[in-house]
């Protein structure tokens, strides 16, 4: 199978954000804030989306010097503060949030050169890491979106 381009890389990360903008559709601010017991509400889901992006692109962009792509300590509780912080964020807020760090995170993309996309990384190939690390990771809450929507009532 051919080595994935930095434009399929891309495509596939337009697509994901779709899939949560297209989950997030319509949806109360009851459901955006309401979570099942034990579970994260929309809105962190949305914290998570939102700030783990950036966060991936910024380490594969600096390949060169980051040799373990896993989160360290340090990001997990910057995660942890991000959802905390946000999670009594309007729907308003999380749509403008998101876009800014879609932006971003395309950003970081472009800076790739499609080289790197073959390098190897604790994940697998730069490339495999970004899809599955990240492309995946946000359809898998795209999805969680939607499961989550009503079922806390």
């Amino acid at each position: 199978m051919a080595q994935e381009s930095v434009v399929d890389i891309i495509h596939q990360l337009e697509k994901a954000h779709s899939q949560v903008e297209s989950a997030l559709e319509g949806i109360s601010e009851d459901d955006l804030h309401n979570a099942p017991a034990g579970e994260w509400s929309i809105a962190e889901i949305c914290a998570h989306v939102i700030e783990m992006g950036p966060m991936w692109m910024s380490k594969i962009v600096d390949i060169d010097n980051v040799h373990d792509l896993e989160r360290t300590a340090k990001e997990i509780d910057r995660r942890t503060a991000e959802v905390t912080a946000h999670s009594s964020d309007d729907l308003s807020t999380i749509k403008q949030r998101m876009t800014s760090a879609h932006g971003e995170t395309m950003r970081l993309v472009r800076l790739i050169d499609s080289v790197h996309l073959g390098k190897m990384t604790n994940l697998g190939t730069v490339g495999k890491a970004i899809t599955d690390k990240l492309v995946a990771h946000v359809i898998e809450h795209a999805e969680q979106i939607k499961a989550t929507r009503g079922s806390a009532n």
